[in-house]
């Protein structure tokens, strides 16, 4: 949707729950990962941010809260799904 981006470190992709003041979004990011505790939530957000570093985005406005679910036999459809949009967090002008 933006201006291609060169790759980014997954460690500098902030998370954010609300916008910040200025940015521009530049794609859409999901995560599914096996699990339902904070182990699948952390998997997820690693996850979430190589994506997103991947297209040079350095934030991640998430979409609400995590989805959970869980069933199958034994608990194998236990999962954790996250999803988001892929930004770039600009200046104001000066």
């Amino acid at each position: 949707t933006g201006n291609l981006r060169p790759a980014i470190d997954p460690r500098q992709v902030k998370l954010f729950t609300a916008p910040p003041a200025r940015y521009e979004i530049i794609g859409m990011v999901d995560a599914k990962t096996r699990g339902r505790h904070q182990a699948a939530l952390d998997r997820a957000t690693q996850e979430l941010k190589k994506q997103a570093a991947k297209i040079g985005a350095s934030g991640i406005i998430l979409s609400g809260a995590p989805h959970q679910s869980s069933g199958g036999l034994l608990g194998m459809g236990n999962w954790t799904r996250l999803s988001g949009q892929a930004i770039v967090v600009t200046e104001p002008a000066k």
